[in-house]
């Protein structure tokens, strides 16, 4: 079966023809064209004009539906159930290819089945270079699998629609959920503990007599007879218990600093400013995903909390992509390497894809640079 491939942006200038797993991917020099008609925000280029001076080009924003930009196919024996989330009776193989390629390219691609269920006119950073895309697409497909194994399919699926969400809360939902399941279940797999079940239990058992008569235990002994007193579940009572003696359970805080540090993206040589802003994108993701609210930051403008805000969930995201690429899809690629770079450089010093997190709004970042640009020659995002 054939079947057309809208808003895969490829990036090729010439007709091309590659394969991602049990699909044929074929481009046209009309899907090639049609490239330049693909939807984007406002943005600017830094350039050089005729006679060789630097100047900062402007292109509004454009918004242009569904384009046709490839033709896969298949053979109907080779079309299978979903590798993603294999319990979904809904999905197949090509769900599982476009899932694939929006993650890639940081916009969504689909078939034209799919066009009411999604938004083609958002887009948000690729983790691949594209003139990489035939080589780690198809080595990807061969590892969709392992992100089935960690259980992390539907999550994998949540981070391709943050590349489309219209709103700031819900691309906050899909991004921060996803970075907590991918962490949760990176530290159960790892089996990490402060402290390991022998010496928890030698602790107990010392401090088992001290605590008989203390206000903690007490409370506790309170606490679970008022809610068996109210018929409350046995198994709530018994978690709730086994939550006020653990000994030895690791914080939040330390979980994902010890993520990160796994991941390469959290510096070796932690100081006092790296504590403060790890704990920082912890309060505002917790904030965002738990009660919808913003942090309010003290002498902070409202444009300068929605720009902090707005730069952690894209530190989140980038972080979930790291992981995924990295861990499980086996991806190396300098892009990912450039994506990793941005992330240290937050926790190092604040700044993020070269904003100063903190002391900037966009608007000024973005002034800052093309100053740079056109009086210096500098480069952004990398030497300024």
């Amino acid at each position: 079966m054939k079947f057309e491939l809208y808003n895969f942006n490829h990036t090729f200038t010439t007709p091309q023809q590659f394969n991602i797993g049990p699909f044929l991917i074929n481009i046209t020099q009309n899907h090639c064209d049609n490239l330049k008609n693909l939807s984007h925000p406002e943005r600017d280029t830094f350039t050089l004009d005729e006679n060789f001076n630097r100047v900062v080009i402007h292109e509004p924003k454009i918004k242009s539906g569904w384009i046709n930009t490839a033709t896969a196919e298949i053979d109907d024996c080779n079309l299978a159930t979903t590798i993603l989330v294999p319990e979904e009776g809904m999905m197949n193989s090509i769900n599982d290819l476009c899932n694939l390629l929006t993650f890639l390219t940081g916009r969504r691609v689909t078939t034209e089945e799919y066009f009411d269920d999604h938004n083609p006119d958002k887009s948000l950073n690729r983790v691949v270079n594209m003139h990489n895309i035939v080589f780690w697409g198809n080595k990807c497909w061969n590892n969709l699998a392992n992100i089935c194994q960690m259980g992390l399919g539907v999550p994998f699926i949540n981070l391709t629609y943050a590349c489309e969400s219209n709103e700031f809360l819900g691309m906050s939902v899909y991004i921060t959920s996803t970075l907590n399941a991918i962490y949760d279940k990176w530290w159960k797999k790892e089996k990490l503990t402060l402290i390991n079940k022998s010496i928890k239990n030698k602790i107990k058992g010392k401090l088992r007599n001290n605590l008989s008569n203390s206000l903690l235990f007490t409370l506790k002994k309170e606490l679970i007879k008022i809610m068996n007193d109210e018929n409350i579940s046995s198994d709530v009572v018994e978690d709730i218990e086994k939550t006020i003696s653990d000994i030895g359970r690791p914080s939040m805080i330390y979980q994902l600093k010890q993520f990160l540090i796994h991941l390469g993206v959290y510096p070796s040589m932690e100081d006092d400013n790296c504590l403060k802003r790890l704990k920082g994108i912890n309060q505002i993701r917790n904030k965002l995903v738990h009660s919808g609210n913003i942090l309010r930051i003290k002498d902070a403008s409202l444009a300068q909390i929605m720009g902090i805000h707005l730069s952690v969930l894209l530190l989140c995201l980038s972080i979930a992509q790291v992981y995924f690429t990295s861990n499980l899809l086996d991806i190396k690629d300098n892009q990912l390497d450039s994506i990793k770079k941005d992330v240290i450089q937050f926790f190092k010093i604040g700044k993020f894809s070269g904003q100063d997190v903190f002391k900037e709004t966009f608007d000024e970042y973005l002034e800052r640079i093309q100053n740079a640009w056109i009086e210096e020659g500098l480069f952004p995002g990398i030497n300024t």
